[in-house]
């Protein structure tokens, strides 16, 4: 031994039982990160598409609905709303549909499609035979905008990107004038 050099020391001989326990939790973390880095590389990341299609897929019900709605409501107030909430979300959907392709997402027709219920449909067809047409149109209008402000809600809170969520917050601005005017038409 060379008393001017200090010695080195294997880490795990001896008496440093405190040192090895920190060297293995080291490891361990060091795995956890690599794993956990290695899981986002190959899962895709982007948790803000299933709520964005949501979103679509809500403005394609009321578009479907406030077309209807201008075939069929008698009163003026009801046939105001349905031009601008068709003329509204209709455009608000092409440009979430324009955003989600630019990010490399197609949504088909038939995804669209899967909020648009026939039922409801039916229901609206129904009550234009029995005269009862503008309020059945009202009431669906209320729930409807009720559920396409929810899920604007939701994919904001998801946090797609900078360019999303300020489209997102433009809809919901929107979403808030049509319930306006859809209230004061009653």
């Amino acid at each position: 031994m060379n008393p001017g050099k200090p010695s080195r020391r294997n880490l795990f001989a001896g008496s440093g039982t405190a040192l090895r326990i920190g060297v293995v939790v080291g490891g361990i973390l060091l795995l956890i990160i690599i794993f956990a880095v290695l899981k986002s590389l190959f899962s895709g990341g982007d948790t803000s598409l299933p709520s964005l299609i949501s979103v679509a897929q809500t403005q394609e019900a009321i578009t479907q609905y406030t077309q209807n709605g201008l075939q069929n409501t008698v009163s003026q107030n009801a046939k105001n709303f349905a031009v601008a909430a068709n003329l509204a979300v209709g455009s608000e959907q092409q440009q979430l549909l324009t955003y989600l392709q630019t990010n490399h997402h197609k949504v088909g027709n038939k995804t669209l499609a899967l909020k648009t219920k026939q039922d409801t449909l039916t229901q609206l067809t129904n009550a234009a035979t029995s005269s009862t047409y503008d309020s059945t149109f009202t009431d669906l209008m209320q729930t409807q905008l009720n559920d396409y402000a929810t899920a604007l809600k939701a994919a904001y809170a998801a946090n797609p990107g900078p360019k999303g969520r300020t489209l997102l917050a433009d809809d919901y601005k929107a979403v808030q004038l049509l319930d306006k005017q859809l209230n004061a038409s009653n």
